[in-house]
C-alpha cells in the first residue's frame, strides 16, 4: 500500500461522492467521466479498499469510503483556511441546496439577495418535495416544514409559512380547483386539497409550480404559500389562512460539515434572507 497520496485524488474522490456519480463531478472537476471512473479505480487500488459500490444509480459509498471521506473533508477544511488547494487556487465549494417547489423557486428568482459573485461557495440547486439524505451527502443544506429527529443533523428554525386559497380577482368562489395528485401527492396542501376538494379539481398537476399559470388566467383556484400568493396583486384569498397547514420552516445540514467555511457562509446567507424578506418570525 503507498504511504502517500496525491491530494488531486482526494479531491476528486469528494466530487464524486457528494456527487453520487461521475456525470456531476465531471461538471464540477472539468473532467471527463471516464478520467474520474479511472482515477476512482486506481486509488481503490492504492489503498487496497473498495470506496464506492457502482449501480445505475450511481456511485454509493462503502463503508470504508465513508470513512475516507469524513477524513477527506477534515484535509479538505484545513486546506481551505490556508487559502488554497491544488495549483495554489482558491477553491469554491458547491453547496448543494434542496427545498419544495415553491421555496426553490423562490430561492431561484431572489439568488443576488443572498448570494454574489464574490462569495466562495456556488449554489446548486435540487427542487424536491421529497426528503434527500443529508447523511450521504445528496445535499449540503435541505429547507423543510418539519424538524428531524435525526441527531447527526443540525437544525435552525427560520420562520414559518402560512398557507390558503388563492384565486383569480373577479373570479367566482366556487370555481374548480388545480391540485397535484396520485403519487404525486407528496406535500400536506396536495393532500388537504384531495381531501376536502377532491370533487371539484379538475385539473391534475405533477408538480405545485405548474398549477400557478391556471389560477393566474382565472381557470382555477389553489392552495398557495402566503409568500406566493401575496406576491401576485391580481390574486385573493379566499377565506383565512388553513390552521392545520401552518408549517415551521428549517433549515437542516449534518452536524459535522455545518462548521466548514463555505457551508456555514451559505447558511448564513439563506438564513438570512428567508427570515428578512418572506417568511414571518416568531424568535
Amino acid at each position: 500500500m503507498k504511504q502517500t497520496y496525491n491530494w488531486q485524488d482526494i479531491y476528486l474522490f469528494l466530487a464524486v461522492a457528494r456527487h453520487t456519480g461521475l456525470a456531476g463531478a465531471a461538471l464540477d472537476t472539468k473532467l471527463s467521466a471516464a478520467t474520474l471512473s479511472r482515477r476512482m479505480t486506481n486509488l481503490e487500488h492504492d489503498l487496497e479498499q473498495r470506496l464506492f459500490e457502482r449501480g445505475a444509480r450511481g456511485y454509493a459509498l462503502t463503508p470504508a469510503g465513508t470513512a475516507l471521506f469524513e477524513r477527506a473533508e477534515k484535509m479538505e477544511m484545513a486546506a481551505y483556511e490556508i487559502g488554497h488547494l491544488h495549483n495554489q487556487a482558491p477553491v469554491k465549494r458547491r453547496i448543494k441546496i434542496s427545498a419544495g417547489s415553491w421555496t426553490m423557486q423562490l430561492l431561484l428568482n431572489n439568488i443576488g439577495k443572498y448570494w454574489g459573485e464574490d462569495d466562495n461557495w456556488l449554489p446548486e440547486f435540487v427542487a424536491n418535495n421529497a426528503r434527500l439524505d443529508i447523511a450521504r451527502r445528496q445535499i449540503d443544506i435541505g429547507i423543510r416544514n418539519a424538524k428531524p429527529s435525526e441527531p447527526w443533523l443540525a437544525t435552525r428554525r427560520v420562520g414559518h409559512t402560512n398557507y390558503a386559497a388563492y384565486r383569480l380577482a373577479g373570479t367566482k368562489a366556487n370555481i374548480g380547483w388545480v391540485a397535484v395528485t396520485g403519487d404525486n401527492a407528496l406535500t400536506p396542501t396536495a393532500r388537504y386539497t384531495i381531501k376536502h376538494h377532491s370533487e371539484a379539481i379538475n385539473f391534475t398537476i405533477s408538480q405545485p409550480t405548474l398549477g400557478l399559470p391556471m389560477v393566474l388566467k382565472g381557470l382555477a383556484q389553489m392552495i398557495l404559500p402566503e409568500f406566493v400568493g401575496a406576491s401576485y396583486p391580481e390574486l385573493v384569498r379566499d377565506g383565512g389562512f388553513i390552521d392545520e397547514l401552518k408549517a415551521d420552516v428549517w433549515l437542516v445540514m449534518h452536524q459535522d460539515e455545518r462548521n466548514h467555511p463555505p457551508v456555514r457562509k451559505a447558511i448564513d446567507a439563506v438564513t438570512k434572507f428567508l427570515k428578512e424578506d418572506y417568511l414571518e418570525f416568531n424568535g
